[in-house]
């Protein structure tokens, strides 16, 4: 499904649910909007920030929350960002965008991806064949339902690593059980010269699909595929739904972004990027500044190539109240 994207002005989005199982088609916003810095935890040692914008239905019964928190690290030639997401939120999601992307032509990802046990976003990058100092965004999205009613020991992340090559690709699947809500990626090039990341996205509602490359100098990696799985036997009042958006680019920058349909929430981005001759690499897999949007971007590095660029939005819509 294809959304065509208008702008809202959010960055976390709360959204109440009456506790019966009509579908709650009502919603007004309550014009309060916070801002809030503040350190917790990461490995870093930057500040995590967020902002959330508050709606309810006329009953003020809170159903679902997704909020982003963020770090920004650098400048270096190689970053890696974590952002911890507070205790009681559980992570689903996240991504990263260099910052000024536009000037910073040889730096590319190499990994973005959840570490579902420190509850937690990660996300690195890399300059590639040339100096290139630079910065990241690192967001992390996390998810809670009414009532911190605690959904962490109903979920799990799957994984799976693809052999060692030039250009790794491996995808992994959650069980017939459970629904996907995220997922991500890691290159593994080791003290390789660099392997970068293409594509992250969920190429259906219960697949993971990561591949990586490299590029001009010889670099063989593995990469690792992650999905975040929740128990739908346990947790069946969410539906889940996957919407994207590509764009076409003869050489160059290339950016997608997507907007989920009305009444879901983005649980996690994605993208997925092709190519027709020496690569296109992944500058840009993120929530967007203003959620739910996602937002991707491509480039190709001192020779054109051609390809598409896509967006993707893996999202939910509690069904019901269960309380």
């Amino acid at each position: 499904m294809l959304k065509v994207f208008t702008k809202i002005l959010c960055l976390s989005i709360l959204i109440g649910f009456a506790c019966n199982e009509s579908e709650t088609s009502q919603i007004s916003k309550i014009a309060e909007e916070s801002s809030v810095s503040k350190s917790h935890g990461n490995a870093d040692g930057g500040s995590i920030s967020s902002r959330q914008e508050n709606w309810s239905d006329s009953d003020n019964v809170y159903g679902l929350e997704i909020k982003e928190f963020s770090i920004t690290v650098g400048p270096g030639q190689v970053n890696t960002g974590t952002v911890v997401v507070p205790s009681d939120y559980v992570i689903v999601g996240g991504g990263v965008q260099i910052l000024d992307g536009n000037n910073h032509p040889n730096v590319f990802l190499t990994e973005s991806r959840p570490d579902f046990g420190n509850n937690s976003w990660v996300a690195s990058s890399k300059n590639h064949r040339y100096a290139d100092s630079h910065s990241l965004l690192v967001t992390a999205l996390g998810m809670k339902v009414c009532g911190n009613f605690d959904i962490r020991s109903g979920m799990q992340v799957f994984t799976s690593t693809s052999s060692l090559a030039s250009h790794p690709s491996t995808s992994v699947s959650v069980p017939s059980n459970y629904s996907m809500i995220g997922g991500g990626a890691k290159v593994n090039y080791g003290s390789g010269y660099g392997n970068l990341l293409v594509s992250s996205y969920p190429s259906s509602l219960t697949t993971w699909t990561v591949e990586s490359k490299d590029h001009y100098q010889s670099s063989q990696a593995t990469i690792t595929a992650y999905a975040i799985g929740i128990n739908k036997d346990i947790y069946n009042w969410f539906d889940f739904a996957l919407f994207s958006l590509q764009s076409y680019v003869s050489s160059g920058v290339s950016g997608a972004s997507v907007y989920p349909n009305s009444g879901y929430l983005m649980t996690c981005p994605g993208s997925k990027i092709t190519y027709n001759g020496n690569g296109r690499m992944m500058q840009e897999i993120f929530p967007g500044d203003e959620l739910p949007v996602a937002s991707t971007r491509s480039r190709d590095q001192s020779k054109g190539d051609s390809g598409y660029t896509t967006a993707y939005i893996l999202s939910v819509k509690p069904t019901y109240c269960p309380w």
